[in-house]
């Protein structure tokens, strides 16, 4: 025997329902960006050197990855719950970001504490 489908909501409760996909949206240009950029562009271009820029921002990523590790954990509930395949499709697209960007995050942050970075941009303004 299924449950019986709970009755969409009405009023403010519409905003509720949909605010979660409003901030995927929103979130979307941060996560591309932290998706695209590396921590070292000059060793991904096959080179050697020091980028003080590109660890940076990659550390503006973080947020997004914390908002779509929240909102994974929110598909999930609603999937579960209201059995909806769109939520379901959101968790792995969340998940799918998540991972990546914590990937390079995390590249981030090493280069960061590389001592050939310190000694290079520590002055730097």
């Amino acid at each position: 025997m299924s449950r019986p489908v709970p009755p969409p909501p009405a009023g403010r409760g519409r905003w509720r329902k949909r605010a979660p996909w409003i901030v995927l949206v929103l979130f979307l240009p941060v996560a591309f960006l932290g998706l695209v950029t590396h921590a070292n562009e000059y060793k991904s271009w096959g080179g050697g050197g020091v980028d003080c820029d590109g660890p940076f921002l990659l550390v503006l990523a973080e947020p997004a990855a914390i908002v779509y590790a929240i909102l994974a954990v929110i598909f999930i509930r609603r999937a579960l719950v209201r059995r909806s395949w769109m939520s379901g499709v959101a968790v792995v697209f969340c998940a799918a970001l998540v991972a990546g960007l914590l990937g390079n995050i995390r590249e981030a942050r090493a280069e960061l504490k590389d001592p050939g970075y310190r000694e290079v941009c520590e002055g730097r303004s």
